[in-house]
């Protein structure tokens, strides 16, 4: 009987339905006492049978339960973290001028919508403790450099001879350059400085006390629609240009209503203003202040005298100036002579605690104005 029970258990539907209807013939005809008592074991082995087969089910369904149980306990458990981060993502922010401020229960309350949000967050601050560890040793760098002295040397009339502008030009350091506009070899050479990542600049032809050398100047006796269109004729002649020098103009930096008229041009155009200081009369400075554009003046020309010892000297005094004061400004021209007396002294400079910057790095800089005894007392109009 057991076997046939275990049988019956194991086989398909067609072969069950078979077996039950003889199971029924069995139990339904006559017996004598025999048969009785098999009867009465085969109902109570059917009865096990059945109470088999509900406790499979049941055990089935409870291992169907404990699963689900299972796989929702890892979610509880990635969703509580995001609770106990939130706080500090809260505080990290604070609120927008002219946006609501956020309230700080309504945050914590995590939907469907910013739980992303929050969890790329949390992931997000490692990496900001990262960023912010060397924080320190950035701005010591920074306030060192800031802090040691600089100098600033201006090439000026830059573009009547190709292979002299080029070789200063291509010299590794830091140099301005002033292109005259209209010259043969200015916008040229202008683009060769912007490749090299040198500043460039316009040297502006002004009118002179003495008979300029020059054509195209701008002249104190000049209209202001007049000045304006000469000054954006010279702009348009030089490419790059970030800032504006006087070739000349000991005349017209002294004429007030010029310097204002062409400071507030330049202020227009967001170029800045170096004065080369032709003149002790000089109101640049004034009316670059008034209209607040971008300015500084010459220290030291370089190359009054085309003489080796003599320009050595005069990068001796630059030196100083900078020692002293934090900064000072040279301007030279491109001379054999000038160029010869770079190449042998801008090595050396770093040893003597100088730096060499392009002019842009030293604008609008305070320090006390040098008399004309500190620096030149010869003032050349070139």
């Amino acid at each position: 009987m057991p076997h046939f029970l275990n049988k019956l258990k194991s086989s398909p539907a067609s072969t069950l339905l078979t077996s039950w209807q003889q199971l029924s013939l069995f139990l339904t005809r006559p017996s004598d006492g025999r048969t009785f008592f098999l009867r009465i074991v085969m109902l109570a082995c059917i009865f096990a049978l059945f109470q088999s087969c509900n406790g499979g089910n049941q055990e089935t369904k409870n291992n169907t339960q404990l699963t689900q149980t299972s796989e929702n306990l890892p979610a509880e458990k990635t969703e509580r973290p995001r609770t106990e981060q939130t706080p500090p993502l809260i505080t990290a922010k604070p609120a927008e001028p002219g946006e609501p401020s956020e309230s700080i229960g309504h945050t914590q309350t995590h939907t469907a919508e910013n739980e992303p949000a929050a969890a790329k967050a949390v992931e997000d601050e490692p990496a900001i403790e990262v960023i912010a560890k060397p924080a320190v040793p950035v701005n010591i760098t920074e306030q060192s450099t800031v802090t040691s002295p600089r100098i600033a040397i201006i090439i000026d009339d830059i573009g009547y001879r190709f292979d002299e502008g080029r070789e200063l030009i291509e010299l590794p350091y830091p140099l301005t350059f002033a292109f005259i506009p209209f010259s043969p070899y200015g916008a040229r050479l202008a683009e060769l400085a912007k490749q090299l990542n040198k500043p460039v600049m316009l040297h502006a032809p002004m009118a002179t006390l003495n008979e300029s050398k020059w054509e195209a100047s701008l002249n104190p006796t000049m209209a202001r629609t007049e000045l304006i269109a000469s000054l954006d004729a010279m702009l348009a002649d030089i490419p790059h240009v970030t800032g504006v020098n006087n070739h000349g103009g000991s005349l017209f930096t002294q004429s007030r209503e010029s310097m204002q008229w062409l400071s507030e041009a330049l202020a227009e155009r967001e170029l800045f203003f170096v004065d080369s200081r032709t003149t002790a009369q000089s109101v640049a400075k004034e009316e670059a202040q008034r209209v607040n554009i971008p300015f500084n003046e010459r220290d030291v020309f370089l190359d009054n005298e085309r003489d080796l010892p003599a320009i050595d000297s005069q990068l001796d005094k630059l030196v100083a100036i900078a020692l002293k004061h934090g900064e000072a400004v040279a301007i030279g021209h491109p001379y054999p002579e000038t160029l010869q007396a770079l190449k042998a002294r801008l090595p050396l400079l770093a040893a003597q605690g100088v730096e060499v910057v392009g002019i842009e790095l030293l604008l609008n800089r305070h320090r006390p104005v040098l008399s004309q005894s500190q620096t030149d007392k010869i003032l050349p109009e070139g």
